[in-house]
């Protein structure tokens, strides 16, 4: 073998030293990063009597010497690493899971276990100047030590959302009861041709037409901001917008009734914004965040089929008793819907039947049904429908909502939540 250059004679001695002075350190600072403790006895027995200064002593480094050392580190694992950008997703991930990497990906890693070892002494030492990356804001150019691993919550969000990976539906559809939820799921999936992505829309039961959806909207909605850019702030993660369909009764009996809850939760959004980004610009763009609306002047039943259909479906569902007929059956339908002074009911067509019929089990009836109409208004996607008109509103909100590189814009009049 040709003899070594003096150059690589001090690179390999100087990777001897590190070696030995990771493996000095490496039983305080490895559990803490890799999440595991291999002999967990003798780390409580080590762990309380360790003393960095004393070790650095020891080997006669200074605070400067392992800021220098953990840079270069970090600069060769960026340098070696094929993941590239991905490494932000990866950094994120549980430890357990970096061992499945390969090849220079898994040395890339192990590059930076040992700098984060190295930045942690600093830190301990109380030097974070040396170990901390300067602030973000201002400057346009990545230091090396945005690249410490961290897994923080704020970082995955917008490492997911970066990469359109995020979790966050894109939109919330609220329906009111039982029967909705089993049904306009279907009618979704009619018509985007297979299942819909949880996502694109998540489906969330009010249960009830009295429920206050405040704390719903302002927990899942709430924006998670990054950096500020003055008239624009990076969202973290995805906006979701909300689309409310519900029956055209008590608090949403009116246009006027539904637009005043809309605005109130469009409100509530708003608060929860940081006081600076609270102007009237934000405001303006959050209002494009929630929409109301109704099946039509009718409850959903009676909303979606006729009177035949109901009476079918509910014969499909139990015999009718003695001295009522089909004919009997088709005039209370028609009777109650026409119903003045409160909401017409289907169940109340068999108030008094030995067997009741229960909107759940008339909603698997008269899903063939519902499932043909909308079948054949999906070609033309002009639905008179409201079960139709709803689930093209909702995917057309889903779908128009981007899910990459959104801010909000809090001081120019020109609108661009959503903008890609």
């Amino acid at each position: 073998l040709k003899p070594l250059y003096p150059a690589e004679i001090a690179g390999m001695d100087g990777c001897r030293r590190l070696a030995l002075f990771l493996s000095a350190i490496d039983m305080h600072y490895l559990p803490r990063i890799l999440l595991t403790i291999h002999h967990p006895t003798p780390w409580e027995q080590e762990d309380p009597l360790f003393s960095i200064v004393q070790r650095l002593s020891i080997f006669g480094l200074t605070a400067e010497a392992l800021a220098a050392t953990a840079e270069q580190l970090l600069a060769q694992a960026g340098f070696i690493d094929p993941l590239g950008t991905w490494y932000e997703l990866v950094r994120q991930a549980h430890p357990d899971t970096w061992t499945e990497l390969r090849g220079r990906a898994r040395l890339a890693m192990d590059y930076r276990i040992a700098a984060e070892m190295l930045l942690r002494a600093l830190d301990d030492l109380d030097r974070k100047d040396l170990s901390t990356a300067p602030p973000t804001r201002g400057r346009f150019v990545r230091a090396i030590l945005d690249d410490r691993l961290r897994a923080e919550r704020e970082d995955l969000d917008e490492a997911l959302t970066d990469r359109g990976l995020s979790p966050q539906p894109a939109l919330l559809l609220i329906l009111e009861g039982k029967t909705e939820m089993l049904l306009m799921p279907r009618v979704l999936q009619e018509m985007y041709g297979g299942p819909v992505p949880r996502t694109l829309v998540e489906f969330v039961n009010m249960d009830t037409i009295d429920r206050d959806l405040d704390l719903l909207i302002r927990h899942v909605l709430a924006p998670r901001f990054g950096e500020d850019r003055g008239d624009v702030v990076h969202l973290n993660r995805p906006p979701t917008r909300v689309l409310i369909a519900v029956d055209p009764e008590k608090r949403f009996k009116t246009a006027a009734d539904q637009e005043k809850q809309r605005s109130k939760l469009v409100r509530r959004l708003f608060e929860t914004l940081e006081l600076q980004h609270q102007t009237a610009t934000a405001l303006a763009e959050v209002d494009t965040l929630v929409e109301v609306t109704t099946w039509g002047s009718h409850p959903w039943e009676f909303a979606n089929f006729t009177d035949r259909e109901l009476a079918a479906g509910i014969m499909a569902c139990v015999s009718l008793p003695h001295g009522v007929t089909q004919q009997t059956l088709f005039a209370t339908i028609a009777v109650e819907r026409a119903v003045h002074g409160r909401s017409p009911n289907i169940e109340r067509v068999c108030a008094g039947w030995p067997q009741r019929v229960t909107k759940v089990a008339l909603a698997e009836a008269l899903w063939p049904r519902l499932r043909s109409k909308i079948r054949r208004g999906s070609p033309s996607g002009n639905f008179k429908l409201p079960a139709g008109r709803v689930g093209l509103r909702a995917l057309q909100l889903a779908m128009g909502t981007h899910r990459r590189h959104v801010g909000l814009r809090i001081n120019w009049a020109r609108r661009i939540l959503g903008l890609s």
